[in-house]
């Protein structure tokens, strides 16, 4: 998974630079992954990088993959509660191992 940060990063410009000229938002570019109105738009790296080289951008696996991430919106769903609540139980010492960080937003174990 990809930021915007990170794909600022991987094209050699500053991410306020990036968000000025939305190279993300040409036609073409893969769509985000992440569920709408997430805080973070995340990016799958594979579609990113062959959209960059100017080749086919694969599709995204149809089947669920027990190394996909839940961002936050997702995590909240998934346990019933709002993603404010989320944020609070995000701190619980049994989610803490299966956390991980992508862009600054926390996102919930990898089984989706």
């Amino acid at each position: 998974m990809r930021t915007l940060a990170d794909l600022a990063a991987q094209q050699g410009v500053g991410i306020d630079h990036y968000t000025r000229l939305k190279p993300y938002a040409a036609e073409g570019f893969p769509a985000p992954v992440s569920s709408e109105g997430s805080r973070t738009q995340l990016y799958d790296g594979e579609q990113v990088d062959a959209y960059l080289l100017g080749k086919p951008v694969p599709p995204l696996p149809e089947t669920e993959d027990d190394g996909d991430l839940l961002d936050r919106r997702e995590c909240a769903a998934l346990i019933g509660v709002s993603p404010r609540s989320w944020d609070v139980y995000k701190n619980d010492p049994a989610l803490i191992e299966a956390r991980i960080e992508a862009g600054g937003s926390s996102t919930g174990p990898a089984a989706r």
